[in-house]
């Protein structure tokens, strides 16, 4: 089952979910911003995110006058502030505006990041 769910691209990688702040990040990123829409800036906004180590997910998105999404992790708030600053300077001029939620991954976590909660969904 595994096979054919890997070959039919079901399952795309094999991989685990850390604990975060065991390996010393501190804080975990959601940004959100409004760029500007150009075919071009696809492909280069996809060679960015992937060379930076910290950013575990980014992709489009619809609502509240936002149309890109950034999941990014970092050791401490200078390491943050300085990648902020990286992605103003690289991106300043295609991104119109943007927000941050900042969450400390020592804080209170209600529901530990995983992917196992998936496989428990039911069907109704």
């Amino acid at each position: 089952m595994r096979n054919r769910l890997v070959e039919e691209g079901v399952i795309r990688q094999f991989t685990i979910v850390p604990d975060f702040s065991k390996l010393g990040y501190e804080i975990m990123a959601i940004t959100c911003f409004k760029a500007k829409m150009k075919v071009e800036l696809i492909e280069r906004a996809r060679k960015w995110t992937m060379a930076k180590s910290n950013i575990i997910f980014a992709g489009r998105v619809e609502g509240m006058g936002k149309n890109g999404l950034m999941i990014s992790m970092h050791k401490d708030f200078a390491e943050f502030s300085s990648f902020i600053a990286e992605l103003m300077i690289e991106w300043g001029d295609d991104v119109e505006e943007y927000g941050t939620l900042l969450t400390p991954l020592k804080g209170t976590i209600v529901k530990p990041l995983s992917l196992e909660y998936l496989a428990e969904i039911e069907e109704t």
